[in-house]
């Protein structure tokens, strides 16, 4: 009889397939090499493909066929058995020579002198595409997207553009393929621009300029958003960029068990101190015997507060002006916005400078009855305090919060600043160059000197000498005229002259703690 139903297939067990595979393999080593020995599967198995054979190596010291093992040191010389090692080590030892060691990889965790070719390659990466890349407002977020384009095209842009960030789950890698994106876009639009871009001498609302620069806008990524915090509400650009930076630094590997003296030394050997950390000195002089006990502490970014300089009165004429509430009305709001971030063009406090800031932040206080360390003795002393160390970028935070609750909401007190800045008046041992150059400001425009209310823009300077304003999606090159007339609320200054300071071993927890 004949069975006319079909066939079914039935699957093969995984000793079968294996059993097919290597049949295969057999029969092609004996395609390639006819004169291999016929015999048992296991035996041809264990024959490599002709293109990997190689030659079989006889023990170096009793010639025995076969040899196995080989140095450990050298990883040439070949021996059947440990025994044979130690007798052959004599005459051995004059030629073994050990491997050279694996180059090191680029990633934030170097130490030492691996780090500095590096490092200072980091430092000299020049961005001469321009700022193009405009990142959308995802819903509140303009003072985001004005922090990414701070860090984007800060000196740490250079790090992460030339190392490799260890992991994939933390705020650098995110950073990293958010910098990488951007600046790969940079540099294919300033290839494709048919024309060139404005230079300084042009108008900050010239149509020409405005057409003849190529730009395009992009999308923050849901896990760069993810990790920011955001929860959709208006948040201070500051403290999104102190909670980065924060991430940064545990991104690099810190032990939870670190504190005091040990954590502050493993910041300081991570990539994140290598750009905006800075150490700040302070220290009381005794009047009596001249003795000087010195302190210092990481800094990743200056605090200027807006009242420094201010007198009593001036904060009252400010108080009054501050009582205007325009958001009440449309024309009122309106007239606000044009003039920008400002309380009222009535009684606006005094103007002040970013180097008299600085100067006052530093300025040396008097301490009355100081019991001395090294006289004994009740005396008066000298407070003073200034950079012992200076970052690459100095990230400057114009706290416009005045102190002690003496007015409600913000304080736009206007501060010029000019395009290099030099630091080395407040440093306590300033070094050959501590000239620092303008690259990006962002401002906050209010209504009213509202907290609760405004926006974020930001203004980027490239590597030639272009400013651009970066607006959540809208992107223009502006002349210095119009940055220098801003309100800032954040400054970030490169260093002319990057410097790359020994960086130590990462500290390590004690046994036991």
């Amino acid at each position: 009889r004949l069975n006319l139903e079909p066939r079914r297939r039935r699957a093969l067990p995984p000793r079968s397939c294996c059993s097919i595979s290597r049949a295969l393999t057999i029969a092609t080593i004996r395609r390639a090499d006819p004169e291999l020995p016929t015999g048992g599967g296991t035996a041809l198995w264990a024959v490599t493909p002709p293109q990997r054979m190689e030659t079989s190596k006889t023990c170096a010291y009793c010639s025995k066929p076969d040899a196995l093992k080989i140095c450990g040191r050298c990883r040439n010389q070949p021996y059947c058995s440990l025994a044979c090692q130690r007798s052959d080590w004599r005459r051995h030892k004059a030629s073994c020579a050990p491997l050279a060691p694996p180059p090191p990889r680029r990633t934030n965790r170097l130490d030492k002198d691996a780090f500095r070719p590096f490092a200072k390659k980091a430092l000299s990466t020049k961005n001469n595409a321009g700022c193009r890349v405009g990142l959308r407002n995802e819903g509140n977020t303009c003072y985001l997207t004005c922090v990414l384009q701070c860090l984007t095209y800060s000196p740490l842009a250079g790090y992460l553009l030339e190392l490799d960030v260890d992991g994939s789950n933390n705020m650098m890698a995110e950073l990293q393929a958010h910098i990488r994106k951007v600046w790969k876009r940079n540099e294919l639009l300033s290839r494709t621009e048919p024309s060139r871009i404005g230079s300084e001498e042009d108008s900050d609302d010239s149509a020409e300029t405005v057409q003849a620069c190529k730009t395009e806008d992009i999308d923050v990524a849901r896990s760069l958003l993810k990790r920011t915090l955001h929860n959709g509400r208006m948040q201070d650009a500051h403290e999104a960029l102190v909670d980065i930076q924060a991430q940064l630094l545990e991104s690099c590997g810190a032990h939870k068990q670190l504190k005091g003296k040990a954590l502050a030394d493993w910041e300081r050997s991570t990539i994140v101190h290598d750009v905006f950390g800075s150490d700040l000195e302070q220290a009381c002089v005794c009047s009596a015997c001249g003795f000087r006990s010195p302190s210092s502490h990481v800094e990743m970014m200056l605090m200027l507060n807006a009242t420094l300089g201010l007198r009593d009165e001036d904060f009252l004429l400010s108080a009054e002006s501050s009582m205007e509430k325009p958001w009440e009305s449309r024309s009122a709001t309106r007239e606000a916005l044009k003039r920008g971030s400002g309380t009222s063009p009535r009684a606006p406090p005094p103007p002040t400078t970013v180097e008299e800031l600085l100067k006052l932040y530093f300025s040396t206080e008097t301490i009355d009855d100081y019991a001395c360390d090294e006289c004994h003795e009740r005396c008066r002393c000298d407070k003073v305090s200034g950079f012992r160390t200076t970052p690459n970028c100095l990230a400057a935070y114009i706290d416009r919060q005045p102190q002690y609750n003496q007015l409600f909401g913000k304080l736009n007190r206007v501060v010029t600043f000019s395009e290099t800045l030099d630091l080395a008046p407040f440093c306590v041992e300033p070094g050959a160059d501590e000239t620092y150059r303008l690259y990006a400001v962002v401002c906050h425009l209010d209504v009213a000197g509202s907290t609760f209310f405004g926006h974020y823009v930001c203004y980027v300077r490239d590597d030639g000498a272009r400013w651009w304003l970066l607006d959540d999606e809208s992107v223009r090159p502006v002349g210095w005229d119009a940055v220098r007339r801003v309100n800032p609320y954040m400054l970030f200054y490169a260093r002319a002259r990057p410097h790359v300071v020994f960086r130590a071993a990462p500290a390590r927890p004690r046994e036991g703690e």
